[in-house]
């Protein structure tokens, strides 16, 4: 994995760590957090930057911009965040529909201008360029979320990371590639990475499920042909299996699995 994706990574999860702070983050956790990586001064800006949207407070700090690709939720948000089905999911997204309309359409030209000030790290240019893009980030949020239960709110989020990592990136282009073909590419690569990871997730969690019931199964058949409690030790030896590996799965059952 590069550095870049890395990057994208992190700061995709950075609100998850924020909300573990209170929603307040120093500038030395901010770094451990993006530890092992270089970052260039415009990435620390666009870290900087996201947190604002997410109303994170940075401690000593001074706000410097009042994006609104983040709206404030309500718990009906935030509900559609986590990936609740119903009327959540519709009342997060009216808030990014609300946030939507208060944007002032382009005037002719000002698209471009945008874009060449964006490029060379401006930031007025970068907050009016990302509300222009806010309409293709829930455009092709919806688009995916039509596709399956996927939560939308999410969606939003890991578009609005991927408007942002674009927007910094404009400058590293190809020059067949216009501004708009690559930015609503990068957050289309921001959704669809997201989307991996949540089926990465799925595959996990049920592979976990298989052992543990191949565990279990194991259990009941050398309890019965022992007539008695067995020990781990003794189920590691019958399974071939690690005794690290089976007390993970032991502690995943929870109360489900006993042994002596």
């Amino acid at each position: 994995m590069d550095e870049q994706q890395i990057f994208r990574e992190r700061l995709a999860s950075i609100g998850a760590f924020a909300e573990e702070k209170q929603g307040v983050l120093t500038e030395q956790e901010i770094r451990n957090y993006f530890g092992g990586i270089t970052l260039a001064d415009e990435q620390w800006d666009m870290v900087y930057r996201y947190l604002e949207t997410l109303k994170i407070r940075i401690a000593g700090r001074k706000e410097t911009s009042d994006f609104i690709l983040m709206p404030e939720t309500s718990s009906a948000g935030d509900e559609a965040a986590s990936g609740e089905d119903g009327d959540g999911a519709d009342d997060v997204l009216e808030l990014y529909l609300e946030d939507m309309r208060q944007v002032a359409p382009a005037v002719p030209g000002e698209e471009e201008a945008l874009v060449e000030a964006a490029a060379a790290g401006k930031d007025t240019a970068v907050k009016r360029l990302a509300e222009l893009y806010l309409y293709h980030v829930i455009a092709i949020a919806r688009e995916y979320a039509g596709k399956g239960s996927l939560p939308v709110g999410d969606l939003i989020q890991e578009g609005n990371v991927g408007l942002l990592t674009g927007i910094s990136m404009l400058a590293d282009r190809s020059a067949d590639t216009s501004p708009a073909d690559y930015l609503i590419g990068s957050i289309r690569e921001a959704m669809e990475l997201y989307i991996l990871e949540l089926g990465d997730q799925s595959n996990i969690g049920k592979r976990v499920e298989e052992k543990v019931n191949h565990l279990h199964q194991a259990i009941q058949e050398l309890e019965c042909d022992l007539e008695r409690k067995v020990t781990k030790e003794e189920v590691s030896a019958f399974l071939n299996m690690p005794l690290s590996e089976i007390e993970d799965l032991l502690r995943m059952a929870g109360d489900g699995l006993e042994l002596e």
